[in-house]
């Protein structure tokens, strides 16, 4: 601090003060960061399971109301395989469910 202190031009000198006063408060937050992530993240991955996609989540809602009507061996998270014998009780059900509107 005394290099700076040392300048004598007033205005080069409040800008240096300006820029070390800068740095500090960065490498602050970013030295807190990590620190507040790894916990967040640490404390998320005990918790909760990892989340589910929109198709599983309503997979398993179609299961639960029309039992064995999901293929599971040929669902996936991009798709849900259905029995063609009830689809359209099913795509009418999800149409008029109010928990599977988004």
């Amino acid at each position: 601090m005394d290099a700076v202190n040392n300048i004598e031009d007033r205005v080069t000198r409040s800008k240096a003060k300006a820029a070390l006063v800068k740095a500090k408060r960065e490498a602050a937050k970013t030295s807190a960061k990590p620190s507040a992530e790894e916990r967040s993240e640490e404390s998320a991955s005990e918790s909760k399971p990892a989340p589910q996609s929109p198709n599983q989540q309503f997979a398993g809602i179609i299961a639960s109301q029309f039992p064995k009507t999901v293929d599971e061996e040929l669902s996936s998270v991009t798709h849900i395989q259905l029995q063609s014998e009830k689809w359209l009780d099913i795509a009418q059900y999800l149409r008029d469910d109010p928990a599977c509107l988004f």
